[in-house]
């Protein structure tokens, strides 16, 4: 598993290597940044993109899987949820990025099954003419069942606002922490 440091807000994305995570039992973090550990339970689910309408709590929709260990992705692609016997410390986080628009705020809000503001963030107005990119991050105590979903909220003037599915810029992820 690698963490990449980057954006203005120091993100923090998982990518995987998948032959690492799967054989080496062990937890060790080498001077290139590639952590390796166990085979906890983890997803990183990404975005194609979508449009989102102003004054609405929408639910984002996450089509491609990056990865996923121990089948914690729902096909629904709404939906990441722990696995039987995962119970524990999870890294969870949802970036998005959203196209600028010069009014309004911007709200991510990732629930637990139907309650609101487990994690969240906000960002105001974006006045300049490049697309905005802010995340949610959050280590949570979840237990086996938990299920978690994203929603993106904004009240700008647009009407609506469309999420960009550049890269791995709007994206779901949650990794048991060893």
């Amino acid at each position: 598993m690698r963490f990449f440091k980057g954006l203005a807000c120091a993100t923090i994305l998982l990518a995987l290597s998948a032959e690492a995570y799967a054989t080496d039992p062990t937890v060790t973090i080498s001077s290139n940044g590639t952590v390796n550990a166990d085979s906890q339970p983890a997803v990183l689910l990404v975005s194609n993109g979508a449009s989102i309408s102003s004054g609405v709590y929408t639910l984002l929709t996450f089509e491609t899987v990056t990865y996923d260990h121990q089948n914690m992705h729902i096909s629904s692609g709404t939906t990441i949820t722990i696995p039987s016997g995962g119970a524990g410390m999870y890294f969870v986080s949802c970036g998005v990025r959203v196209q600028a628009n010069a009014s309004g705020f911007r709200l991510i809000d990732v629930r637990r099954g139907v309650t609101a503001g487990v994690v969240m963030a906000e960002m105001t107005n974006n006045t300049t003419a490049l697309d905005s990119i802010f995340q949610a991050t959050k280590i949570l105590s979840l237990s086996d069942g938990d299920n978690l979903t994203c929603y993106l909220y904004h009240n700008s003037d647009a009407g609506s606002l469309s999420t960009n599915a550049v890269g791995l810029l709007t994206y779901f992820q949650a990794v048991k922490l060893p």
